[in-house]
């Protein structure tokens, strides 16, 4: 299983724990590690880091997040209405 991942720091938390609980997991593509560091930006404390290809699974309560709620308002769209 290959896993397309070039999306929200939700996404990657998903596709972390997915991966994890799958035997024939393969690969995942993700925009961690991009000059902006757009989807590390989105963690508020313990960014994901990938370190020798692996990407530790999160730890916590559900997927493991911690938003940086500041870092979301700022990139919504316009005319959006805030969720959280």
């Amino acid at each position: 299983m290959a896993l397309h991942n070039v999306g929200t720091l939700v996404l990657t938390h998903a596709s972390a724990h997915f991966a994890a609980s799958i035997q024939n997991f393969y690969r995942s593509e993700s925009a961690l590690g991009r000059p902006t560091h757009y989807v590390e930006q989105m963690a508020a404390s313990n960014p994901p880091q990938v370190r020798n290809s692996l990407l530790p699974l999160p730890k916590g309560a559900g997927l493991g997040l911690d938003l940086n709620v500041d870092f979301l308002k700022k990139y919504m769209a316009e005319g959006e209405t805030w969720w959280g």
